[in-house]
C-alpha cells in the first residue's frame, strides 16, 4: 500500500511513533541548505574583499609612481586635435637608438590609469634591439630617462617609460641579477633586473666607450706588434679611467718582457699620451708569458689573478710572416688562440673576447661575408696531426693542404677563426678582420709606422730606387686600412658586445675596397710623386716603378731594371775595395714580391654591414673619438703621410736633410742621362754604324743642323751630339720608320707576304 502511494504520489503516512513528521524533515533541509549558501557567500565576499584591497594597494603604488614620473606643461592651453576637457598624460623620455624624443598619450586618451603606469607598454616606446643599455647611478646626470617607476621609487637605475614584464622577461629576471651582481652590462632583454621594481621595469639608457671602459681590467696579447702598440696607446690615452691593463709578453733575443714594454712605451708613438698622463705606465701589468706552451706558461698565482680580475680579452698576437711554415703557422695562430680560449672559459667575471684576425682569411672566396665559413679541415686533427709528422712530411703535404689559398698565414687565420666560434661558444667573442694595415691616419699623429712590413717595405724600395718593377694590376683594388681605423673600430667592437651580448658571434669586415676604393696604379702615382719631392737619402736610384701584369714583360724588367744595374753595382763595390750587397738586397726584394703577388693581382668583395652598424651606434662623441668611417679618407694626403712615415719613424732620417737627398736626387738624374747618351753611342757605333741605309740617316741628322751650330761646336763631334740629344731620339725613330716602309715597298718576296699575313692582310 505505502509502495503504491508512493507511486501514485500520495504522501505515505506511517503509525509508528518513532517516525518524525512530514514538516520536520522539510525544515531541517532548508535549514542545512541555508547554511551552506552562508558558507559560499562568506568565502565569496573574503575573496572578493582581498582582491578588492589588493586591487587598491596596487592602484595606490601605480598612483606613486605616476606622479613621480616627469611631467611637463604644454606651451599653449589646448592642442588642435585634442579634445576639450581631456586631461593630458604625462610625458615621457624615451632613448631609442641614441636620440631623445618625448611622447604622449594619444590624442583624446584620458590621463592613464594606474594599472597602465604598470602596464604594458607601446611597442614604439621600446628601443631597437641593438640598443646599448647601461645601469646607472641614482641622481646620475644622464643624458636622457627619468628615475625607474619602482614601488618605492629607489630604483639603482636611471630609466625610460615602464613597462610590464611578460613571461620572457620575468624568466630572464635572475639571469640579469645575475649578472648585475657579477657587474656585468644588461642585455637589452634584461628588463627585470632590480628588486625594487616588482613586476614593473624599465629601460635603460646608453653608455659611452670611455665610461664602459671605466674600471676594467684588460687583458692584451700582441703588444710588442704594430698593432697591439697602437691598441694599447689609444686605450690608455681615450679610456682614461681602465683600470689595468695586463699585457702577456715572451722573453725575445736576451730581453726580459719588461725590458720590451719598458722601450716600446718609451718611443715615439706614446708622446702624445705621455703629455697627458704622465703616470700611464702604472696602470701596465706585463706578465710573462709563451702562447705556445701549455697553459700559456702562467704560474698558478699568476692564473688565479687572471681568471679572478679579467673583464675583457683583446688577442692581438699572430705571426704575420707569409712564408712560416705550417707547423709554426698552426702554433702561433691556431694553438696559442685554443690555449687563450681555455683559460677565458675560467674567467668568472670575462664580458668580451675580441680576437684579430685578417680580411684574407677566406682570400679563396671573391664575395665575403662577416660570417665564419666551414675551415678546410679540422683544426683538431690537423693539430693532433702535426704532433708526429716530421718537418719534410709537413713541408710535402703543405701545398696540399692550403689549397688555394696562397700562403700558410691566410689558412691558419681561417683555422683560428672556426676555433673562436667552437671555443668560445659559451663566451661573449666578437673577430676583427682588418685588410692590408697600413700607417695611421689621425692619431696619436699622421703616418706612424714603425716595420717593413706589407706595403711599407715596397715603398721604401721604391723610393730608394731599388724597386722598378713590380707584378700587380692596375685596376685591383688597394685594400689598405690605417692602424687607427682598425683600433678604434676594434675597441667600439668590444663595447658593443659587451653592452648587448648579441646571441650570435659577431664578425666585422674592416676594410675600404667597398666604401672607399683606392687602387694599385694610383697608390703607384702617389708614391713616386711624393719620394720625389721629399727624396730618401742616399737613394740607390730615381723613384719610378712600372706596374704590369703581364708575365713576360715583368720578368724582362726584373733582368734590365733590379738584376743588371744591382749586378753591375756589386762590381764596382768589389773595385773600391767594398763588400757587396746590393744582389742580396733584389733577391729579398724578389722574395716579398712574390709573397704579395697574389694580393696585388686580385680583388675581393666584403660586406661590411656590420661595420656599417657599429658606426650609427656610436653616439657623436664617441663617433669623433673613436672614429673608423673610412668615407672620410682623402687618400692623396694619407699617402703623403704614409710615405713619410716611413722615412721619418722607419728610417729615422730627419726633415732637415730635404736639401742634400734632393741635390743627390738630381745627381742621380744626370747620371742617368749620360749613361743613356753613351748607351745611345755605343749601340749607334757598334751595331748600326756598319750599315749603309743607317750611315745615310747619321748623315741625315747631323749635317744639316751642323751649319746651324757655332763653330766650336762642328769641331767636336761629342758637343755636336749633346746639343742635338733632344731632337735625336724623335728623329731618329720617324727616320728609321720611313726606311722601313721604303724597304718594304720595294720588297716583293717572303718578307712582305709574312707582314702581310700578320696584319690580316691579302695580296
Amino acid at each position: 500500500m505505502a509502495s503504491k502511494a508512493l507511486r501514485g504520489g500520495a504522501t505515505p503516512i506511517s503509525n509508528s511513533p518513532t517516525a518524525p513528521a512530514p514538516h520536520m524533515g522539510t525544515a531541517r533541509g532548508l535549514r542545512a541548505v541555508a547554511a551552506l549558501a552562508g558558507v559560499t557567500l562568506s568565502v565569496s565576499l573574503a575573496v572578493l574583499g582581498r582582491g578588492v584591497l589588493r586591487r587598491g594597494l596596487r592602484m595606490e603604488a601605480a598612483s606613486q609612481a605616476v606622479r613621480r614620473l616627469p611631467r611637463r606643461r604644454p606651451s599653449s592651453p589646448s592642442a588642435p586635435g585634442r579634445r576639450a576637457g581631456r586631461r593630458r598624460g604625462p610625458r615621457a623620455t624615451v632613448a631609442s637608438g641614441g636620440a631623445e624624443r618625448t611622447e604622449r598619450p594619444s590624442s583624446g586618451a584620458a590621463t592613464p590609469r594606474p594599472s597602465e603606469a604598470l602596464g604594458v607598454a607601446p611597442s614604439r616606446r621600446q628601443p631597437p634591439a641593438s640598443s646599448s643599455l647601461r645601469a646607472a647611478e641614482p641622481g646620475a646626470n644622464r643624458r636622457t630617462g627619468a628615475v625607474c617607476a619602482t614601488t618605492n621609487g629607489s630604483g639603482p637605475f636611471r630609466t625610460t617609460v615602464p613597462v610590464r614584464c611578460g613571461p620572457r622577461e620575468r624568466a630572464l629576471r635572475n639571469g640579469g641579477e645575475r649578472a648585475s651582481r657579477r657587474g656585468l652590462p644588461l642585455r637589452t632583454a634584461d628588463r627585470c633586473f632590480h628588486k625594487n621594481c616588482g613586476s614593473a621595469c624599465s629601460l635603460v639608457i646608453m653608455v659611452s666607450i670611455p665610461e664602459y671602459y671605466e674600471g676594467k681590467n684588460v687583458l692584451l696579447t700582441g703588444a710588442t706588434g704594430f698593432m697591439g702598440k697602437v691598441l694599447l696607446e689609444k686605450l690608455l690615452r681615450s679610456c682614461p679611467k681602465v683600470k689595468a691593463v695586463y699585457v702577456l709578453v715572451r722573453p725575445k733575443a736576451g730581453q726580459t718582457p719588461e725590458a720590451r714594454i719598458e722601450e716600446i712605451t718609451s718611443c715615439k708613438l706614446f708622446d702624445r699620451l705621455r703629455e697627458e698622463q704622465p703616470d700611464f705606465k702604472e696602470k701596465i701589468i706585463v706578465i710573462t708569458s709563451e702562447l705556445t706552451q701549455p697553459e700559456l706558461d702562467l704560474s698558478n698565482p699568476v692564473k688565479e689573478k687572471l681568471i679572478e680580475c679579467i673583464n675583457i680579452i683583446f688577442h692581438c698576437a699572430a705571426t704575420v710572416r707569409f712564408n712560416e711554415t705550417l707547423r709554426d703557422a698552426v702554433q702561433l695562430n691556431v694553438l696559442s688562440t685554443k690555449q687563450l680560449l681555455s683559460l677565458a672559459q675560467q674567467m668568472t667575471n670575462l664580458e668580451v673576447f675580441m680576437h684579430v684576425s685578417t680580411a684574407y682569411a677566406y682570400c679563396n672566396r671573391k664575395h665575403i661575408e662577416e660570417i665564419v665559413y666551414p675551415p678546410p679541415v679540422d683544426p683538431k686533427k690537423l693539430m693532433d696531426s702535426l704532433e708526429w709528422m716530421d718537418d719534410s712530411l709537413v713541408n710535402d703535404i703543405t701545398p696540399k693542404l692550403i689549397g688555394d689559398r696562397p700562403n700558410t698565414y691566410t689558412y691558419t687565420k681561417a683555422l683560428a677563426e672556426y676555433v673562436v666560434q667552437q671555443e668560445g661558444a659559451r663566451l661573449n667573442t666578437a673577430i676583427i678582420r682588418p685588410s692590408i694595415v697600413g700607417a695611421s691616419w689621425k692619431e696619436p699623429f699622421p703616418g706612424w709606422i714603425d716595420n717593413f712590413n706589407g706595403p711599407s717595405g715596397l715603398f721604401i724600395a721604391a723610393g730608394k730606387g731599388i724597386l722598378r718593377t713590380m707584378r700587380a694590376s692596375n685596376g685591383a683594388v688597394a685594400d689598405l686600412v690605417p692602424v687607427d681605423v682598425v683600433v678604434n673600430m676594434t675597441l667600439a667592437a668590444a663595447w658593443y658586445s659587451g653592452v648587448n651580448r648579441p646571441r650570435n658571434i659577431m664578425v666585422y669586415n674592416c676594410t675600404t675596397g667597398g666604401t672607399n676604393p683606392f687602387h694599385w696604379s694610383e697608390v703607384e702615382y702617389h708614391v713616386i710623386s711624393t719620394f720625389k719631392r721629399n727624396p730618401l737619402e742616399q737613394a740607390f736610384r730615381r723613384p719610378n716603378v712600372n706596374l704590369t701584369s703581364n708575365h713576360l714583360l715583368y720578368h724582362y724588367w726584373i733582368a734590365v731594371s733590379h738584376k743588371a744595374p744591382a749586378f753591375l753595382y756589386d762590381i764596382y763595390l768589389r773595385i773600391t775595395g767594398r763588400s757587396p750587397r746590393m744582389m742580396k738586397t733584389i733577391t729579398r726584394l724578389h722574395k716579398a714580391m712574390v709573397f704579395l703577388e697574389y694580393f696585388t693581382s686580385n680583388s675581393w668583395i666584403w660586406n661590411t654591414e656590420n661595420m656599417t652598424m657599429l658606426m650609427n651606434q656610436l653616439s657623436p662623441e664617441d663617433k669623433k673619438t673613436f672614429n673608423f668611417d673610412v668615407r672620410q679618407l682623402h687618400w692623396a694626403e694619407y699617402m703623403e703621410n704614409y710615405c713619410m712615415g716611413t722615412k721619418k719613424y722607419v728610417l729615422n732620417e730627419e726633415m732637415s736633410g730635404l736639401p742634400a737627398a734632393r741635390k743627390h736626387l738630381n745627381k742621380l738624374r744626370n747620371i742617368r742621362y749620360g749613361f743613356n747618351t753613351i748607351l745611345v753611342i755605343l749601340i749607334w757605333r757598334i751595331f748600326i754604324a756598319r750599315s749603309q741605309m743607317a750611315r745615310n740617316i747619321w748623315l741625315s741628322l747631323t749635317t744639316p743642323r751642323c751649319a746651324l751650330l757655332p763653330v766650336s761646336c762642328c769641331y767636336s763631334s761629342w758637343g755636336l751630339f749633346v746639343f742635338q740629344i733632344p731632337v735625336l731620339y724623335h728623329t731618329l725613330f720617324r727616320k728609321i720608320l720611313s726606311a722601313g716602309r721604303k724597304f718594304m715597298r720595294q720588297d716583293h718576296g717572303v718578307t712582305s707576304t709574312f707582314s702581310l699575313g700578320l696584319l690580316g692582310g691579302t695580296r
